[in-house]
């Protein structure tokens, strides 16, 4: 008697997804118990489940799997103090199971471990790498305006070098020292105040750079990266793309500003008045105020895909400086709504709309 698995996932699993698996014994079962073996903080207690007709067990690792995602949530790119290396906490996960089946001769027991990325896999999505954590390979980056490169699977210890196509030029191999074990490496292009280009690390010409990237002196991947030096000014978002990583887009410096204000209440008072003399009966408790910002940018339709993206994204940052070259902060924000886009058209008008932070208020 063995436990069979006919039905499982492949490695490295977008955890959003559902991740069915089935398995079965040459006996005929009673129930199946899971056990989570590691992380063993996870789940103190086995899952029973029970057959089907067919003696079958089927069930859905995905609300098992988020679970170990749950401390970071949906961070983003670290942007270092010093030299060009980040990463992206908690990008990956392992999860250990344990798979007792009963007969009414028995029990048999397997083990088995799967892992997942913080990330989704749409039924027509055609990016199966997940080695560059953006959906496309060729990006657009301004700079004077923060912006990063992020990398599944290297390891404390590993190196990562970069090479120009075009120029020729190769970086020094940088030593990732900080990474856990799940984190995936980001390395940091532009910080705003400096970038590889007005560093000497590695000059970006205001061209389209095709960029080689190595791991421990072996060739990983190929990349393209669009640069814009003669952007001064704009509106920066970061979001958190559909493979965990993070991606940005500079939106026009022109935008709509809108402010919406709401009563939270109202108390009833008596000014002692009679009829004919001008009164207010009631006193205001205070309002909430929110600011909305409509941005627009134009975007190439080979990278409206991004766009999609963006709007899908479970946590999304405004930067708070819309000038290049000029320290700011990343505050969170909120976008809802519809983008119809046109992919006929060579390049296409977007616009967005965006949910500022509650403002803060005099309330009583």
């Amino acid at each position: 008697m063995a436990v069979t698995f006919t039905q499982e996932i492949f490695n490295n699993y977008p955890v959003f997804n559902n991740s069915w698996i089935k398995f079965s014994t040459s006996g005929v079962p009673e129930r199946a118990l899971i056990t989570v073996l590691e992380p063993a903080e996870l789940l103190s207690a086995p899952i029973s489940i029970y057959p089907n007709a067919a003696g079958e067990f089927t069930f859905n690792l995905a609300e098992l799997a988020k679970i170990s995602f749950d401390k970071d949530g949906f961070n983003m790119a670290n942007e270092p103090a010093s030299g060009w290396l980040g990463k992206i906490e908690s990008h990956n996960s392992k999860l250990t199971l344990s798979f007792s089946v009963t007969t009414a001769t028995g029990t048999e027991s397997v083990s088995k471990t799967f892992t997942f990325y913080k990330g989704v896999v749409q039924v027509l999505d055609e990016s199966s790498d997940l080695i560059f954590l953006d959906i496309n390979k060729e990006i657009d980056y301004f700079e004077g305006f923060p912006f990063s490169l992020q990398f599944s699977g290297f390891s404390q210890g590993d190196t990562i070098k970069i090479k120009h196509i075009g120029t020729g030029i190769e970086t020094a191999e940088l030593t990732a020292s900080a990474l856990g074990t799940f984190d995936a490496l980001s390395v940091c292009v532009d910080k705003g105040s400096e970038n590889f280009s007005n560093t000497n690390f590695l000059p970006l010409p205001n061209i389209k750079n095709v960029l080689e990237i190595y791991k421990n002196g072996a060739y990983l991947e190929t990349l393209t990266v669009q640069k814009f030096a003669d952007i001064c000014s704009g509106v920066l978002l970061r979001y958190v793309n559909s493979k965990g990583g993070t991606s940005y887009r500079l939106f026009d410096e022109f935008f709509k500003s809108s402010n919406t204000s709401r009563s939270i209440g109202r108390v009833a008072k008596n000014n002692f008045l009679n009829v004919g003399s001008l009164s207010n009966n009631f006193a205001e408790l205070g309002k909430t105020a929110t600011q909305y910002l409509t941005l627009k940018t134009t975007v190439d339709k080979n990278k409206l895909n991004t766009i999609d993206d963006l709007i899908n994204s479970p946590n999304i940052e405004v930067y708070s400086k819309n000038e290049a070259f000029s320290v700011g902060n990343w505050i969170p924000v909120f976008s809802n709504g519809t983008i119809t886009t046109n992919n006929k058209k060579r390049f296409s008008e977007i616009s967005i709309g965006v949910e500022m932070p509650a403002k803060i208020t005099m309330n009583l």
